[in-house]
């Protein structure tokens, strides 16, 4: 297997994680927690959180961006997806921490070789 197909699959590995544990987080707090609104069950998804998951996988920079604008948007509305939202931004910063460290590694190897 090459590291490609590797490196997405630990991306998609820790993007699901991340789902799960943002889910059972809201769930174990409950209404424990101080100034937190409870969502009305069937609430609508936020758009955007769903738009920052999908993205992370293709666009980092716009994934991490629409993130946080759909958290700002969850913390005024009535919305679920605030585990999307977070699985987005999860992904879209390790995303480019791991681009950043590619590139600075292609650079170092390539100016062995000139």
């Amino acid at each position: 297997m090459d590291p490609l197909s590797l490196l997405i699959i630990l991306v998609v590995i820790i993007g699901v994680v991340t789902l799960i544990v943002a889910r059972n987080k809201r769930r174990s707090a409950g209404n424990f927690r101080s100034g937190a609104t409870q969502i009305p069950p069937g609430a609508k998804t936020n758009t955007l959180a769903l738009v920052s998951f999908i993205l992370s996988f293709f666009a980092s920079i716009p994934a991490v961006v629409v993130g946080h604008v759909a958290l700002n948007q969850l913390a005024v509305r009535q919305e679920s997806g605030r585990g999307f939202a977070i699985a987005g931004l999860t992904i879209g910063y390790i995303s480019i921490v791991i681009s950043l460290v590619a590139i600075a590694v292609l650079l170092s190897t390539s100016s062995q070789f000139r």
